[in-house]
């Protein structure tokens, strides 16, 4: 049976670095000059127009974190799994973002969802390389 990792989360803690008063470590953030400006009420922030470049992206932005849930953070009916290994940092940094991203999401099930992009984005290239490779071999 696998050993399965736990972790604890410091809500607190997460709000406050969402809210950007924090780094990860928990250190205070030194507020940039326009943070600093905007909390003594010297910057008037208005409202952006309709045509505003930002308003335009929006609906792209949202339609690409769509996509990206439907591709990466969706779970797969898996039989069959085989073991392998990534670099600690890199699984540190996953389990840490993927349960905020999608509940139940673990390391795994999302570095599959990635290799099968990865696999079906490439596949003329990757069998284009095996085509050379077997012939480069005979």
């Amino acid at each position: 049976m696998a050993k399965r990792e736990v972790f604890n989360v410091n809500e607190e803690q997460l709000k406050e670095i969402m809210a950007h008063g924090t780094d990860a470590e928990g250190t205070p953030k030194h507020p940039s000059a326009e943070e600093e400006e905007m909390a003594s009420g010297n910057i008037t922030v208005s409202r952006p127009k309709s045509n505003d470049k930002s308003r335009k992206s929006e609906p792209v932005l949202s339609g690409k974190i769509r996509e990206y849930r439907e591709l990466f953070l969706s779970r797969k009916n898996s039989v069959h799994r085989k073991q392998t290994y990534i670099c600690y940092e890199t699984y540190r940094r996953l389990a840490r973002i993927l349960p905020l991203l999608s509940e139940g999401m673990t390391v795994p099930a999302f570095l599959d969802n990635v290799l099968d992009q990865h696999l079906a984005q490439y596949e003329e290239e990757l069998n284009e390389m095996v085509r050379q490779g077997t012939l480069n071999s005979h």
